[in-house]
């Protein structure tokens, strides 16, 4: 894992911050230049959400729409990154609902992607670990399960993990991946690019 070594090389060198943009930026920079390796290749680019969890809080670093959620110790589920996406833009700055941007055409495109340029600009957040479970996912799953179906499948991790369910997180995934599909999202087939109305 190309991201996992970087954090293991630069673990005593920086900042948490510090340490989790730096490596967005190499992140960015690698899907940049692979992207201009080979006609196949070009213009491709990703969604990034990161966190690292150090003794009192959580980093937390996102590009695109890819999030991070908590839930809190009251079982509420709680977003904590915003979305680079042209629907949240029109949401937060043209005073356009959520029900109207959600059926406009190109409510899909990302305003910000990892390989697109050769810099790239993440959001970064910083929680108290006061929390009962981290989520961090893509569209592939919050663009199919809504949040209180999330709730229920975080709260089901987090009281199974008391039990010490070794199980858990496999049968977690397999339930999402089940939950997307039954919505009609098919994992076989699924091209991404962040300037396709389509979304990914």
């Amino acid at each position: 894992n190309y991201m996992q070594s970087i954090f293991k090389a630069r673990a005593n060198k920086a900042t948490s911050k510090k340490w989790l943009l730096d490596t967005v930026d190499e992140v960015n920079s690698a899907v940049y230049r692979l992207g201009n390796t080979k006609d196949e290749y070009k213009g491709m680019g990703t969604t990034l959400v990161a966190a690292i969890v150090t003794e009192k809080s959580t980093f937390v670093a996102n590009v695109g729409d890819s999030r991070c959620y908590i839930l809190t110790d009251k079982n509420e589920l709680v977003q904590i990154t915003e979305d680079h996406t042209l629907i949240n833009f029109l949401v937060k700055n043209k005073g356009v609902s959520k029900e109207i941007a959600s059926r406009m055409v190109g409510k899909n495109v990302i305003s910000r992607a990892i390989g697109i340029g050769n810099i790239v600009e993440a959001d970064t957040f910083e929680i108290l670990n006061d929390y009962k479970c981290l989520l961090l996912c893509s569209d592939g799953l919050h663009g199919y399960v809504n949040d209180e179906e999330i709730t229920e499948l975080y709260k089901k991790i987090y009281y199974d993990s008391k039990k010490n369910n070794a199980d858990t997180y496999v049968r977690t995934s397999e339930y999402s991946i089940a939950k997307c599909e039954q919505k009609g999202h098919d994992f076989t087939q699924n091209p991404c690019n962040p300037t396709d109305n389509r979304g990914c």
